[in-house]
Formats: C-alpha cells, structure tokens, sequence
C-alpha cells in the first residue's frame, strides 16, 4: 500500500465516520505520479515533521474531546462545567499543543497539514475563551468553533499518513482484541 492509498483510505473513512464535515482542503503535497523519479511522498524531513506533529495532534484531539464533553455537559443543565477540572486540562491540553505547533519544524510537504493545525488550534482557542465566559449560557458560539477546531483537524489528519481523529488503536475492542491474543498465546504456550 503507498502513500496515495493510504490518503485515500483516510478520506474515505472521514467521509463515512463524519458525512457532516465537508473536505473542501484538497491537499498540497504531489501525488507520487507527480514527483521526480526515486522521490517518495514522505521523504524523511516529511517523516520526521510526522513524528514531531504527533503529540500536538494528539493534544488538540484530546482537547476537542474534553470540550465537547463539556458542552454536553452544560447543554444537560450541569451546573458549574467552568469550574470542572476536565475545562482547565481541556484549555491547557490545547495550550500545550499550541507551543508544540509553534515549535515544529515545518517540511515543505508538511506545510499543508501545519496550517490545519493552526486552524485547529486557533479554533479551540476561541472555543475555550468563549466557553468560560458563556458555558452555562444558551449560546452556540463556543460549539460553532469547536466544530470548526474538528473540521480543521479532520483536515489535518487527511493531509498527511500516521494522524487519526479516531484513535482505533485505543478503543475498547482494541483492548479486547489485544487481551485475545495474549490469552490464545497463554493457550497455546
């Protein structure tokens, strides 16, 4: 499977999880039809732009995940969701992410995903001012940019190979599938 496969993979499976994300981004980075003979789509200042990204996605996902918790939460009539300790590590999971996009170094085919990073993080920087100010509020402000931080990051995550919205890997039948193998090891050792 080359790189143009896994992309698209990645669409598809944007397109399918989130039909009410539209994916306008087409992304900059040459198909591997386009480049010089012996260039691969992700040479290794790309793949270590890869590397270095990971955490800063990692962190505003995380940080999308709290805040929607949140709005949920405050939507239901929670009283006080400013004052819940998942509000302060949701805004400083995205701060710290924050510092890592500022910090990273930028490839030439990275700067596509970057500037979706950006997007994200600037997104869920209004989303977390807005939200302790109006969280307990009938307003849709904080979750109209906390849509728009998740469109960015879906972007971001279809720009480049290795980013997942949905981290399978973590899930519950991860863990199940995981602890099925170990027990057929244990089975058959």
């Amino acid at each position: 499977m080359n790189n143009r496969d896994i992309t698209r993979l990645s669409v598809r499976r944007i397109e399918e999880r989130a039909p009410n994300i539209p994916l306008f981004c087409v992304p900059e980075a040459p198909t591997e039809s386009l480049l010089p003979a012996g260039e691969t789509l992700l040479d290794d200042a790309t793949l270590s732009y890869v590397v270095a990204a990971q955490p800063a996605f990692d962190l505003l996902r995380q940080a999308a995940g709290q805040l929607a918790a949140l709005l949920v939460l405050a939507a239901a009539g929670g009283r006080s969701a400013q004052d819940n300790p998942a509000f302060a590590l949701a805004c400083a999971e995205r701060a710290k992410a924050g510092d890592l996009i500022g910090a990273l170094p930028t490839a030439r085919k990275g700067r596509h995903h970057h500037r979706h990073l950006r997007a994200c993080n600037d997104a869920l920087t209004a989303a977390c001012a807005e939200a302790a100010v109006n969280l307990n509020r009938d307003d849709q402000r904080a979750l109209a940019l906390l849509r728009e931080g998740l469109r960015q990051l879906h972007f971001a995550a279809a720009a480049l190979p290795g980013f997942e919205v949905v981290a399978f890997g973590q899930s519950c039948c991860a863990a199940h599938a995981s602890m099925a193998t170990i027990s057929r090891g244990k089975a058959n050792g």
